[in-house]
């Protein structure tokens, strides 16, 4: 998870655009695959 790979939120992420994060944002899509499972995908959208 996100959570797991930002250490809780002090590590920031690298994106591929260069820009770094440590929480996933409106407007991003998360993206979830899995062996047999195939994938998955939402967009996170405002409160």
């Amino acid at each position: 998870s996100m959570l797991e790979i930002s250490w809780r939120g002090t590590e920031p992420v690298a994106m591929p655009d260069g820009s770094e994060r440590k929480f996933i944002q409106d407007g991003d899509t998360v993206v979830m695959r899995a062996p047999y499972f195939g994938e998955v995908r939402g967009k996170l959208l405002p409160a």
